[in-house]
């Protein structure tokens, strides 16, 4: 843990080291221009400053999407999970209801009747 925590500082020193010097290299160097602004080069530097907008808008937008689409098929899954595990329970039920019918028993009958229904079976003969 020590290790981890002396790394990340001495990663954080070297980047405000290199923050620094960039910062300083483009405060104080000279500007240069070379040329004037003219109506091509100002529509020039439009157009691509607008290009990197819509790419930087479209690229949010496609996180957006597949963030979206995993959250959407996570939700699903799991109101599908709950769905099925609550009509199973229910199919069992049933199941159990309309077995107890046909044995003669109600889900109310009481173990007398349920010594009845076992004295009824007939024996299974083993060979």
């Amino acid at each position: 843990m020590l290790a981890r925590t002396l790394a990340s500082l001495i990663l954080l020193g070297i980047n405000a080291a290199l923050f620094g010097a960039l910062l300083v290299f483009f405060i104080f160097r000279p500007t240069i221009i070379a040329a004037p602004w003219d109506g091509p080069s100002l529509a020039t530097v439009s157009l691509a400053a607008a290009t990197i907008t819509l790419a930087a808008v479209a690229g949010g937008i496609g996180l957006l999407a597949v963030w979206g689409y995993s959250t959407l098929r996570e939700h699903a899954a799991n109101v599908a999970s709950n769905v099925a595990a609550k009509e199973a329970n229910e199919a069992a039920d049933r199941k159990v209801q309309q077995l107890l019918k046909e044995w003669g028993l109600s889900e109310e009958a009481g173990s007398e009747a349920v010594a009845k229904a076992y004295e009824q079976e007939q024996p299974i003969q083993h060979d």
